[in-house]
């Protein structure tokens, strides 16, 4: 539904004289309330501490994940290997990479190098070239 733009047309007084029943509950007398005040408490309390020790806890949290954990990693970290190169990651002078030890490339170690090339089954002048096989004759490989 919609209303008027003017208030005093929407049918109810909006007179801020008009006392209604529930006006103490959002307008309270200051002067009666200044005596409600109580005095004698204890300054110190079981849930005041326990929420300081909440955030004490949370901070040391965050101060540990942002400051301890990268100066642990810097302490703690081993130097990086160049593998017989000149830089990280072992690149030599003419910008090659050594061979990684073990059997990682994409043609196995044992693969034949007589299958490395084979004639093209449409053009037989033309050689196809290997560039994945695995022999699977290891135990544990798959």
């Amino acid at each position: 539904f919609s209303l008027n733009a003017d208030p005093r047309l929407w049918g109810h007084d909006l007179s801020p004289n008009l006392i209604e029943a529930d006006d103490d509950l959002h307008r309270p007398d200051p002067e009666s309330e200044a005596r409600k005040i109580e005095f004698g408490g204890h300054a110190v309390s079981e849930r005041g501490l326990t929420n300081v020790g909440c955030l004490a806890l949370l901070c040391l949290g965050v101060l540990t994940l942002f400051l301890g954990y990268p100066v642990a990693t810097f302490a703690t970290r081993s130097p990086l290997s160049t593998f017989g190169g000149f830089s990280t990651g072992g690149l030599n002078a003419s910008g090659q990479v050594p061979e990684i030890p073990g059997n990682w490339g994409l043609i196995d170690l044992d693969t034949p190098k007589d299958v490395y090339t084979k004639p093209s089954w449409k053009d037989s002048s033309k050689k196809m070239q290997l560039v994945f096989s695995d022999e699977f004759n290891k135990d544990g490989r798959s």
